[in-house]
């Protein structure tokens, strides 16, 4: 593993797991960044993927941990404030979600006028937009 050339650098544990999602092992993916995380918690971008992988996985709620967790490190990261909307959104909490778009907004991210429309920013989230858009409106207030 490339880790063990540098124990302390973060950068290699999380290029392996990327990798291995990019091939489709998804769940082998999460385990390499759970082991990578002793090195990498440090670093928005280990949180932001791990946030997106969780998202392909549907774990939506860990998947907004994740991106909460990559905004503390940097907070003006725009696609990771928007995939926490889609995250957000998915679980139905919109509240949170309303609360975000203001900060979108400011950094020249996407503004959603309802909230299923932030599923359309995350790949394979069309189905759940859908199912969404057909279910009893709720208040996004």
């Amino acid at each position: 593993m490339p880790e063990r050339l540098a124990p302390d650098w973060n950068s290699p544990p999380t290029e392996v797991a990327i990798i291995l999602s990019n091939i489709g092992m998804l769940e082998e993916a999460i385990q390499a960044l759970i082991e990578a995380e002793p090195v990498a918690r440090g670093w928005a971008h280990f949180h932001f993927t791990r946030g997106n992988m969780l998202m392909w996985l549907r774990r939506y709620e860990d998947a907004a941990e994740a991106f909460r967790h990559t905004l503390k490190i940097k907070p003006q990261f725009v696609a990771a404030m928007v995939n926490r909307a889609v995250a957000l959104t998915a679980l139905g909490r919109y509240k949170e979600v309303a609360k975000l778009a203001p900060q979108l907004a400011h950094h020249g991210g996407p503004r959603c006028a309802r909230p299923e429309q932030w599923l359309e920013y995350f790949p394979r989230m069309s189905e759940l937009a859908v199912r969404r858009a057909s279910e009893p409106k709720r208040s996004t207030v």
